[in-house]
């Protein structure tokens, strides 16, 4: 269901709560940051919902794409 939501662009408030306990979760065993593997998670965290090190990979390939087209 969250993927269904977050892909027609809906941002239910259920969903982020229940994400945010997610990320949480490997913090709290040690982790030292959460990669946001799916492209539509960053719709609902932000690195102010982590205690650790967010890796947005979004935005990573959105930076190297940007850094390719400008190399030309």
């Amino acid at each position: 269901m969250l993927l269904e939501e977050l892909c027609r662009g809906e941002v239910n408030e259920r969903s982020r709560t229940g994400y945010r306990e997610i990320i949480g979760r490997p913090a709290q065993r040690g982790a030292d940051g959460n990669i946001l593997g799916c492209t539509e998670i960053a719709m609902l965290t932000s690195v102010a919902d982590s205690q650790v090190l967010i890796i947005d990979t979004t935005e990573l390939h959105a930076v190297q794409a940007a850094e390719v087209a400008l190399s030309g």
